[in-house]
């Protein structure tokens, strides 16, 4: 095999408007939401009233001169960010207070995550509604014995909300939890609706990969459906952390920008027209929604992939930024806890990783190991540049840098998303197959 001539090095990409105030409001959210805890109701609508009015008067400054665009909109994001933390903030601390003053009362819930298993019994948070009418969310602890939900299971139970302890303050605070409570005994409500039976069909298919049993059913039913719970019961997960290949089983949108990303590099080395391959990523994407059961999480890595993924193909990385820039803003202004979620943050560094330095790395690539195939050369590409600005910040999650983890994420990395396509392929086929 002759080797292919060393492609050129990409221009270095200039950071656009939009990417700058997605960033800014991001930071700034997160940085005045985290704040807003130790501030009272009032104070966070003043705060919020005077940055909005503040934002309104950069925005008329911004479209009368074009002159330091960058910065201005840089400024703009920070000030809406500002005002969309602020306005959070509010609504929380009269949450916590109308929570707190709940009557003792059978409540019906909604799941919004699996029951997770931990040192103190099992917990899970989900979706209620005061005598108010506000939707909260509350932390739930089940009594040993009784039956846990998952995501999206609808059940009622006698509970008396409280506020949460000086311990799980701050934790709460950060998800958005209203109110914590103990529930004795949940009495499951059947769900006829058309979510109901997309719930059947992740719990078949969570019975199916459970049936692999053993670490490598854990893994998958991690990576597949987001579920964690055998992932953490073994001893795999220390293994993965050991290695620093942690972040490739964390609840994030890292291994789905890698498997998208995977496929469609495949696909163009198979000469596939660009609308089969958007088409088949976007049927890996509908897979992965219907089996994680669209928590918000998945939709958000869903909206980062494909900001990321198919601009990139395309070769524009203009457009890739301002992409990602638009769904920062986006998820961010219509969920202002998620700034401060580390699944969020690991979906966007990865994606800018890819967008950023994809190009780069496969350059560097072709010209180190010209004789590689281009199919192999476009998947470590992808797989180190996903990697550049994510694994600091799982290296800080998991308090561990080991120093084999480089050569361990090249080595593992390619592999996750056959692993997570695969799945994903298996399980759905196994939906169809007779049981």
């Amino acid at each position: 095999m002759s080797p292919r001539p060393a492609p050129p090095l990409p221009p270095r990409p200039a950071l656009p408007p939009v990417l700058a105030c997605g960033l800014g409001l991001w930071a700034s959210c997160a940085a005045v939401y985290s704040a807003a805890q130790s501030w009272g109701a009032g104070a966070c609508v003043a705060v919020g009233a005077s940055t909005l009015a503040a934002a309104a008067l950069a925005a008329v400054a911004l479209l009368r001169c074009r002159r330091g665009t960058l910065a201005r909109c840089a400024l703009l994001g920070v000030l809406i960010g500002a005002a969309c933390g602020c306005g959070a903030g509010a609504s929380m601390h009269v949450a916590w207070q109308e929570a707190a003053g709940e009557a003792p009362a059978r409540l019906r819930f909604e799941a919004v995550e699996d029951a997770d298993a931990g040192l103190y019994g099992a917990q899970c948070v989900a979706r209620t509604r005061l005598a108010s009418g506000r939707a909260v969310d509350v932390r739930l602890r089940f009594a040993d014995g009784a039956d846990v939900p998952r995501y999206g299971d609808v059940f009622e139970a006698d509970a008396s909300l409280a506020a949460p302890g000086e311990r799980s303050e701050a934790r709460c605070w950060q998800r958005g939890i209203a109110a914590v409570a103990t529930v004795r005994q949940a009495f499951p409500v059947e769900r006829h609706d058309a979510f109901g039976a997309l719930l059947g069909v992740r719990a078949r298919a969570l019975e199916a990969i459970g049936r692999l049993g053993g670490d490598g059913g854990a893994v998958l039913l991690a990576l597949v459906c987001g579920a964690r719970g055998a992932l953490d019961e073994g001893d795999v997960y220390a293994a993965f952390k050991t290695s620093g290949l942690a972040h490739l089983v964390a609840v994030s949108g890292a291994h789905l920008v890698m498997v998208c990303a995977f496929a469609g590099a495949a696909l163009k080395a198979l000469r596939a027209p660009r609308g089969v391959a958007v088409g088949v990523q976007a049927a890996l994407l509908a897979c992965y929604l219907v089996l994680s059961a669209m928590p918000i999480s998945a939709v958000r890595a869903a909206l980062m992939t494909l900001a990321g993924t198919t601009s990139f193909f395309a070769r524009r990385r203009p457009a890739s930024l301002n992409a990602v820039g638009l769904c920062i803003a986006g998820v961010v202004a219509a969920c202002p806890a998620a700034a401060l979620s580390a699944s969020f943050a690991l979906s966007v560094l990865s994606t800018l990783g890819i967008v950023l330095f994809a190009g780069l790395a496969s350059a560097w690539i072709g010209r180190l190991a010209p004789r590689l195939p281009r199919f192999a050369a476009e998947a470590l590409a992808l797989t180190a540049a996903s990697s550049v600005l994510a694994q600091p910040l799982s290296a800080a999650l998991f308090s561990q840098a080991p120093l084999v983890s480089p050569l361990a994420n090249v080595l593992a990395a390619p592999l996750c998303p056959l692993a997570c396509a695969g799945g994903l392929v298996g399980a759905v086929a196994s939906l169809a197959a007779p049981t």
